[in-house]
């Protein structure tokens, strides 16, 4: 169902988010480096 995908796609932005914060403390030349 399309709820199902609505939901997936919110918990992927969720994780993304977090993950992308948690990298931003480490510092930009981590973020960097991973590219």
């Amino acid at each position: 169902g399309w709820h199902r995908h609505i939901t997936l796609a919110m918990a992927v932005h969720a994780y993304l988010t977090v993950v992308r914060a948690q990298q931003l403390e480490k510092g930009p030349d981590l973020l960097e480096r991973q590219t």
